[in-house]
């Protein structure tokens, strides 16, 4: 079943005719495919050859004593399918995303680092998140030295800090800017 199907969760007696659920559990484990799909042994209590670390250790995330209580059962399988069901749409829109975003990143990329125009992004914290190569050159720092630095700090003259962290925080509470979307003139400080 395992070599035709896609599973959500493995129910595994350890005592079968002919059969280990231990060993059955080794060869699952071994599978990339089934590499970290949960099983749950079931169990006779007397069974001596069960260990609860043994079971673990197989990759079990859960064990049921026979006999068996069918409406335990079925709400720890129904779980695991729906956490199987969860993490199979992540995973598609994850791929979908990281398809998109590898496009868009690198997309932005090319733009940032060729642009002649100085380009510097900060955080809600004024801190500097991107510095292109334009940046480094007109003020003088490495991109490398001034992420995660305050950019106030860094190219404002102190007299017009203030009035930054002041347009920050109404920006941050109202959404309302006085310099966004506008091309202004001002007056910077180079690294040296």
């Amino acid at each position: 079943q395992l070599l035709a199907h896609n599973v959500s969760v493995i129910l595994l007696d350890i005592q079968m005719p002919g059969l280990d659920g231990f060993e059955v559990a080794k060869l699952i484990r071994g599978r990339d495919k089934e590499k970290y799909t949960p099983i749950i042994f079931l169990t006779a209590f007397e069974d001596h050859r069960f260990t609860i670390p043994e079971a673990y250790s197989l990759g079990a995330v859960d064990y049921l004593v026979k006999p068996i209580v069918a409406e335990v059962l079925v709400a720890k399988v129904a779980f695991f399918i729906e956490l199987h069901q969860k993490a199979e749409l992540l995973r598609r829109l994850g791929y979908e995303e990281r398809e998109k975003g590898q496009e868009s990143e690198s997309r932005k990329v090319a733009i940032l680092e060729t642009a002649m125009d100085c380009i510097i992004s900060i955080d809600h914290q004024s801190r500097i998140v991107e510095f292109n190569p334009a940046a480094e050159a007109t003020f003088g720092y490495r991109k490398i030295d001034v992420l995660g630095q305050p950019l106030p700090d860094l190219i404002m003259p102190a007299h017009y800090r203030q009035i930054h962290h002041m347009g920050v925080k109404r920006y941050l509470e109202t959404g309302e800017a006085d310099v966004l979307g506008k091309r202004i003139e001002i007056t910077a400080m180079r690294s040296d």
